[in-house]
């Protein structure tokens, strides 16, 4: 879906594949799927913040609770829609980008 909305798009399994995306490219907007376990939630975001200090990341909800977020990220529940979910990953970009368009997105599932 992300992809179709017109974003580069990387699902990243392991936290290893996370850090050679941020590595790669700090500008990355980070998602992190609802079915992680707070702890992978938390690793993940840990690894964002010493890769990019201030960038905002994504976080899904399914509606229990999740990791603890910075005041940077955005908590959206999955059962907002896909509408949804594709303005936010947009405006995020944008933010993290200082209102330069970007396409990059890795997605943590």
């Amino acid at each position: 879906m992300v992809r179709a909305a017109g974003f580069h798009a990387t699902a990243a399994f392991t936290l290893a594949e996370v850090e050679a995306v941020l590595t790669k490219d700090p500008e990355t907007l980070l998602v992190l799927c609802h079915t992680l376990t707070v702890a992978q939630c938390e690793a993940a975001l840990n690894m964002a913040y010493s890769h990019r200090r201030g960038a905002k990341n994504l976080v899904l909800s399914a509606g229990f609770p999740v990791c603890k977020l910075e005041r940077e990220d955005e908590l959206l529940s999955s059962f907002d829609g896909p509408r949804t979910f594709i303005a936010t990953i947009d405006r995020m970009l944008k933010a993290n980008n200082e209102g330069k368009s970007s396409s990059n997105t890795v997605i943590v599932k």
